[in-house]
């Protein structure tokens, strides 16, 4: 038989080797997949951070509008991009929007217990006059991170703002202990102290102050404190040199030489208007600063005045975005419906198109045309977006008109939005709770948990209004106990905590928990309801008595009061009353 030159294979082999040629391809395929997958997502990284640097150069020209809408777009590819968060947050500090708060806090939860996260988190709360959120924000601070120079640097401003000069001296005095040359917690501890009732303490306070002023970093707090200081005191004469100074300085910023213009108002001082006449003439070619000055105008019930400066001003600067935006305001302060519908119903204003459209609105409504002014209403809606500082000023204009419908509606569509929803929550929650409607507080709270189920806060209260609506209470019973389990000496978060107890027939474990807050906050009414009532349902009926009565002279909400009256009602009569009885 004759042989093959090709060397002789078994079909076992043959098989292996086929099995390895598919194992190599494989191998190739998932590589080159996975090649694939990184590029895609270096890819994305890669558009994520060209769009956020865009929205730096429209930050840097001051454009906000564009920077918000160009950094949005980086965070409807990645929600929890870290670089494109942090950069929202800062676009709302430079358009002066509270909702840098909200992007503050969504940086410290993506980046969680880096202590840089919270000071920038309550340092925009402190901006935006919102103290109690800065607590929250140093609540959540490490335990590490305590002892440092920036946590009791905080730590004071905000105790001092809260009334609480004790707590503000001691952080203060910790930071400087820490690092002695710090001379901005120079400056927060004696200001602190110029509320001393000890002379000798506020005289060297105020000299203290007086030697900052020569930081140029601490300048103008320094001289705005001594100023402050010098109203309080009654030297009006020191207050106005000092604002003079300040104003006058080569690089004074605008809003100096407003405080000047503010002081020499308050007094009644003979400069004001020929000091406003300087001032002016000075700015009329600023656009911003016009409009600016018309609007502090405006807030001060001169709307008058500011339109007739704008009747004054060049054409280029009158028709400048946003001076129309500011005199259309004062047109609708003085209720001249007939020139501001000549100023509004033609025309594009660009990115303040909003405020042409909210204004005619407006107008419509005051002439009677109903049906109108809600199509422009949705129009200017429309025309927002989702432009964070568009937003809060439709709503602002809202709330200002009394059209509490409109605000409602406009705050729910942001609440009930992909993004930016802190802001419109809040005010919700401020608009409930002002008008004691219990029901809307609690959708809020639901919705606030829904966005973060790790808000204390927010979950306390959900809780809480669940119970006195007597609505889904096992889950409300179960949501309280784990929010006093994570933070018992909270005492609002006692209380409820108490409350649902008592609701469950564990009334004596509830009083137990009331106790532990504390005797002097048990006074307080909104604590003194949730005791007394309790302490009626122990049987301790005198005890009960007397803190019903405190509560009644509180500000309750309806559910609050119906319990406190029917925890009254139950009580035994005094020996007097009973002696009344009886005859």
């Amino acid at each position: 038989m004759a042989t093959s030159d090709v060397p002789h294979t078994d079909p076992k082999t043959k098989r292996k080797r086929s099995l390895k040629r598919w194992l190599i391809g494989f191998v190739i395929l998932a590589v080159l997949g996975l090649l694939a997958f990184g590029g895609w997502r270096n890819y994305g990284r890669l558009r994520e951070r060209r769009i956020v640097q865009r929205a730096r150069a429209f930050l840097e020209q001051k454009d906000y509008g564009q920077a918000a809408l160009s950094v949005g777009r980086a965070l409807q590819v990645n929600p929890r991009d870290l670089q494109a968060t942090r950069m929202m947050a800062e676009v709302a500090e430079a358009a002066g929007s509270g909702q840098a708060i909200s992007w503050r806090r969504r940086v410290a939860e993506l980046q969680p217990g880096v202590l840089q996260n919270h000071l920038e988190w309550a340092e925009a709360a402190f901006r935006f006059n919102n103290p109690a959120m800065a607590e929250q924000a140093l609540a959540d601070v490490k335990e590490a991170d305590k002892n440092t120079v920036g946590f009791h640097s905080m730590a004071g401003r905000i105790a001092r703002v809260l009334n609480q000069p004790a707590q503000a001296e001691l952080h203060f005095t910790e930071a400087l202990k820490l690092e002695p040359t710090s001379e901005r917690d120079q400056l927060g501890l004696a200001t602190v102290r110029l509320q001393s009732p000890d002379r000798q303490v506020r005289d060297q306070a105020r000299v203290a102050i007086e030697q900052l002023t020569a930081n140029p970093a601490l300048s103008r707090a320094a001289s705005q404190t001594l100023i402050q200081d010098a109203l309080e005191n009654r030297d009006a004469a020191r207050a106005v040199t000092m604002a003079k100074q300040m104003q006058s300085a080569p690089d004074a910023p605008f809003e100096d030489q407003l405080m000047y213009l503010a002081l020499l108002r308050e007094l009644r001082l003979d400069d004001f208007y020929s000091y406003l006449m300087d001032l002016q003439d000075r700015v009329a070619g600023n656009a911003d600063q016009v409009a600016t000055l018309v609007t502090w105008l405006k807030n001060r019930s001169m709307a008058l005045v500011a339109v007739d400066w704008s009747k004054r001003l060049p054409e280029a600067t009158r028709t400048r975005i946003p001076v129309p935006a500011a005199i259309g305001e004062c047109y609708a302060a003085l209720h001249d419906w007939t020139a501001l519908r000549s100023l509004v119903e033609d025309g594009n204003w660009e990115t303040t198109e909003f405020v042409r459209l909210a204004l005619l609105a407006r107008v419509f409504q005051e002439q009677g045309d109903s049906l109108n002014s809600r199509n422009q209403w949705n129009s200017a809606v429309q025309a927002v977006g989702d432009r964070p500082e568009a937003l809060e000023m439709l709503v602002r204009y809202a709330d200002e008109w009394k059209w509490d419908n409109e605000r409602t509606d406009l705050l729910w569509r942001v609440a009930r939005g992909s993004r930016n929803q802190q802001w419109a929550l809040q005010a919700l929650y401020r608009t409930y709770f002002a008008s004691r409607n219990t029901r809307g507080a609690l959708n809020v709270a639901n919705r606030m948990v829904e966005i973060n189920p790790q808000d204390l806060w927010a979950k306390n209260n959900a809780a809480a209004f669940s119970l006195l609506l007597a609505s889904n209470m096992d889950r409300a019973v179960e949501i309280a106990r784990e929010v006093y389990a994570k933070l018992p000496a909270n005492p609002e978060y006692a209380s409820t905590y108490a409350f649902a107890l008592h609701l469950r027939g564990q009334s004596e474990e509830a009083l137990n928990v009331m106790r532990s807050i504390g005797a002097q906050l048990l006074e307080d009414p909104s604590y003194a309801a949730y005791y007394g009532v309790i302490l009626a349902a122990n049987g301790s009926g005198t005890e009960a008595g007397k803190y019903l009565e405190i509560a009644l002279r509180g500000n309750l909400l309806p559910e609050e009061r119906d319990l406190v009256v029917k925890a009254r009602k139950g009580l035994p009569a005094s020996p007097a009353e009973a002696s009344v009885l009886t005859r």
